[in-house]
């Protein structure tokens, strides 16, 4: 009957929250189109109204957005759906995720009215989302201060001007709450240590690589951390083991630590381990698929984004051509003689990585001046534009104080904890760790990546909700001991 009652009350608080993301959806997209329809001259086109976009047909994407990212979704579907394959041009730039989402879509419900369907699924994934932080802030008793939180990434014009605008026909649409709901899985297993968290969480991520290519990035930066840490506790054990009998061999010692291994690799290590194996194997699929077509196993084949640092091509967003703003003179001789006419191809992508590598540890200050100059791409933005740094100062003042409070949530809260770890509770040690590997994760693409707005957006979900779930999310749990 407990559990009924359960079911009930958390039935209730999605479609509380479904309700509220359908006015605010509906309320975003009509107040803040006229700018995204200026910006993608959709308004030109003939597409004055919210309304009118929403009632696109796929086709009609297809003619507008050109070779744009949306476009390219379309038309892949289209292609999968008649070919059972993806053309190698689509399966270097992006996973799946998206292209099959939209595939979906037309063969349940048409190719009708595009846009408004994916408005509608997001409504339903925002809102189940919130449903998942609402019953992650443990601590909280009052019910309207938890919804209120919950809703915290709709008071910041930076996901007003997007979430219900142009990331409908990008893969944002659905990646930016399933982000969400993956570090509520996250913080449960944190909080009570049960491994069906973490696996659920597992899951999430192996989806969101689907979606956006860079998750697949982040497995990597956790997977180095995790094998750090094993091979850290292994050696440890080893010369703890021979200080204590220096008449045991190596291999003898070797023995004893895979016999007793669950007294040496704590519950938690074993079970990030496991966590990472079903991350790993589900992306198994889309790694056979790209060896068989294109014989390479990386989740996208990005060798040609190293030539784009040398590139003079002033579309670079001035982030992506960064090394030829460090080495312009070097870049002058890449350009002509390789990259102009031959696209690169005389010296090969792995010349441009190391190329790359190397101008970033020669002048290090100088790459991270060039990065800092262009921050406003990555922090500050709103629908598919960047405002400069001037701008942010004079005519987009709330954008900039929005994303600036974000932007020190997140640090504050971090270091705050950090000052205070002793007296962290294991459960905020363990998510405080994660979401610095995360932010890690960022630092590593604001080293190489090209700045566009919704890169950032991730970083921001995560601040938003952060001092919450430090601060209010972990409920103290009875001492195990007792």
């Amino acid at each position: 009957m407990v559990e009924i009652k359960q079911v009930i009350n958390k039935i209730s608080i999605y479609i509380l929250f479904l309700l509220i993301t359908l006015f605010c959806a509906h309320y975003f997209g009509q107040i803040n189109y006229p700018k995204f329809a200026h910006d993608t001259q959709l308004m030109t086109s003939g597409y004055t109204s919210f309304k009118s976009f929403l009632q696109m047909s796929a086709q009609q994407m297809v003619e507008h957005f050109g070779p744009g990212d949306p476009a390219s979704y379309i038309k892949s579907a289209m292609f999968f759906s008649q070919n059972g394959y993806f053309l190698e041009g689509f399966a270097v730039l992006w996973p799946p995720g998206q292209a099959l989402t939209v595939l979906l879509i037309f063969k349940l419900f048409g190719q009708l009215s595009y846009p408004l369907k994916m408005f509608y699924l997001s409504i339903a994934i925002w809102s189940l989302a919130f449903t998942f932080v609402y019953y992650s802030l443990t601590r909280i008793k009052n019910i309207l201060l938890k919804i209120v939180i919950s809703l915290s990434p709709f008071y910041f014009l930076s996901f007003q001007t997007w979430i219900f605008g142009y990331s409908l026909i990008l893969s944002e649409n659905l990646s930016l709450p399933l982000f969400v709901i993956g570090l509520c899985y996250i913080v449960r297993w944190c909080q009570y240590k049960k491994l069906i968290n973490l696996i659920a969480a597992s899951i999430v991520f192996a989806i969101l690589a689907y979606y956006r290519g860079y998750f697949e990035i982040f497995s990597r930066i956790v997977i180095i951390f995790t094998l750090f840490h094993l091979f850290y506790i292994t050696g440890k054990t080893i010369l703890f083991k021979k200080i204590q009998n220096t008449n045991l061999s190596y291999k003898q010692i070797l023995k004893n630590i895979t016999s007793g291994s669950k007294e040496i690799y704590s519950a938690k290590l074993r079970a990030v381990i496991i966590g990472l194996l079903i991350f790993s194997s589900l992306l198994i699929p889309w790694r056979i698929y790209m060896f068989k077509h294109f014989h390479t196993i990386a989740w996208q084949n990005m060798a040609y984004a190293w030539v784009l640092f040398w590139s003079k091509d002033p579309q670079m967003y001035g982030t992506m051509n960064n090394a030829c703003l460090v080495e312009p003179r070097w870049c002058d001789f890449l350009y002509t003689y390789d990259i102009k006419d031959h696209h690169g191809t005389l010296l090969g992508a792995k010349f441009y990585a190391m190329a790359t590598i190397d101008t970033l540890l020669l002048h290090p200050i100088k790459w991270y001046t060039q990065k800092v100059k262009y921050f406003n791409g990555f922090w500050f933005g709103e629908n598919s534009s960047s405002p400069t740094w001037s701008m942010l100062l004079t005519d987009y003042k709330l954008l900039f104080f929005q994303n600036s409070i974000i932007l020190l949530a997140g640090i504050v809260s971090i270091f705050y904890s950090l000052i205070r770890w002793k007296t962290l509770s294991e459960e905020k040690k363990d998510f405080l760790t994660f979401a610095n590997l995360f932010v890690f994760f960022n630092f590593v693409l604001f080293t190489f990546f090209h700045f566009e707005q919704r890169y950032s957006l991730y970083l921001q979900l995560l601040f938003i909700y952060l001092p919450f779930w430090l601060f209010l999310g972990f409920k103290k749990l009875p001492d195990k001991s007792q």
